[in-house]
């Protein structure tokens, strides 16, 4: 199933609640400053359990980074008097951003948190002036129940003025693409570059295509 939806900077909602929720095989760090020989980590399972000192299985797959920590934060309630644990997200199965089209290095790049879709541009080389349409800018993310959800963003004033409106977070896995020019953008880009990156992307093509000529 795919969905589209349009966003305007500087509305109050960004494309999606970009939010990780925790998978199989994400690792968890987590730091215990009242018994710090308690600090290790942890992977998350295919049932979405993970294990912890102390308090043992705890189902986390699913919940948010600040979800699980307050989930285990109640959980060591029971052993430890005003208990404090920090948990980080040390690795994914995919911790890339993909970063496709009119940008002078496509490719992959690194994820980190908070990062936004004018970093990965910035990072990527930014948009080739000649033939980037940076005001049909397609993020295409991949939810956790496999629904592809795409969006076309509006990205030129965010690109020239001094202060940009809301930032637009990523998520492991998101794929960013800089259209060519509105001329060729339905009939070559989207082939030539989501049709190769991803999975099924003939089908997202079809989709993509359609709405761009409308």
């Amino acid at each position: 199933m795919y969905r589209q939806e349009v966003w305007e900077p500087g509305a109050t909602s960004p494309p999606a609640n970009a939010v990780y929720h925790l998978r199989e095989g994400d690792v968890l760090e987590f730091l215990l400053p009242q018994d710090t020989t308690l600090n290790g980590s942890t992977r998350v399972r295919s049932d979405g359990i993970a294990g912890f000192p102390l308090i043992g299985e705890v189902e986390v797959g699913g919940l948010s980074l600040t979800q699980a920590h307050a989930l285990l934060i109640e959980r060591l309630s029971a052993f430890l008097e005003s208990p404090d644990i920090q948990v980080s997200l040390k690795s994914t199965r995919d911790r890339q951003i993909y970063i496709a089209g009119e940008v002078r290095n496509p490719g992959n790049i690194s994820y980190q948190d908070e990062l936004t879709v004018l970093d990965a541009l910035i990072r990527a080389g930014g948009p080739l002036k000649e033939s980037a349409d940076i005001g049909n800018v397609i993020l295409v993310r991949t939810e956790v129940d496999g629904e592809r959800l795409a969006w076309r963003m509006d990205l030129g004033d965010i690109w020239t003025t001094a202060s940009p409106p809301h930032a637009v977070n990523l998520l492991p896995g998101d794929i960013v693409l800089v259209p060519n020019t509105a001329v060729d953008r339905a009939n070559i880009t989207v082939e030539k570059y989501i049709t190769r990156m991803i999975p099924g992307g003939a089908i997202l093509q079809r989709f993509l295509v359609g709405d761009l000529n409308n």
